[in-house]
């Protein structure tokens, strides 16, 4: 189904967004995906990757590399300390405890023995496709230049899901800002 999309953007938007938004060469024609259950998105102009628990998104035409991942978590056992998703952000209320959260995600993508230096720029909470959402955007320092990891994570189906966008930090081109902002903007996490 191809439809037009008008892209428009409110207060509290994921910051990668917001900066698309200023980038955006105007409507991007829509291709949608969807994983019953959990998430429908615009994919026209990019490649898809899919697996049993994530879907990672390549940019086909952004100029530079630009990847999405959605990974969803295995569903959480009945003792678990939080069961909803206001339970899960309530426990990020403090800063401490949102920069510790970030850093654990940031590590936890690494192989193990691999040093890695990061800096997270900013910690947030949000509302991204239908759902609330504690957000981040770290600068980390990889080879050859710095790639920018803006991630954001809730519960959904009593699943952890995190999404993580991935570009050199200096290398957003207009077309990967509209392609960016295209599937955010269309983005629907299913309830």
């Amino acid at each position: 189904m191809k439809r037009i999309l008008k892209l428009s953007f409110r207060a509290g938007a994921p910051a990668a967004v917001l900066l698309a938004a200023l980038m955006s060469a105007g409507p991007v024609a829509a291709e949608m995906l969807t994983r019953p259950g959990f998430f429908s998105v615009d994919v026209e102009g990019w490649e898809q990757d899919p697996g049993d628990n994530r879907v990672i998104f390549a940019c086909k035409d952004c100029g530079s590399p630009v990847q999405i991942q959605i990974d969803y978590g295995p569903e959480l056992p009945k003792e678990a300390e939080y069961q909803t998703n206001d339970e899960f952000l309530a426990r990020l209320k403090k800063e401490d405890a949102q920069r510790q959260f970030a850093s654990l995600l940031i590590e936890q993508s690494v192989p193990d023995g691999v040093e890695l230096k990061y800096d997270i720029q900013k910690t947030s909470f949000s509302k991204v496709g239908g759902l609330k959402v504690f957000e981040y955007s770290a600068l980390i320092a990889t080879a050859p230049r710095e790639t920018r990891d803006s991630t954001i994570i809730g519960l959904q189906h009593h699943r952890l899901m995190k999404l993580t966008l991935n570009h050199y930090d200096d290398a957003l081109t207009p077309e990967a800002g509209a392609r960016i902002s295209a599937f955010f903007k269309s983005l629907k996490f299913l309830m």
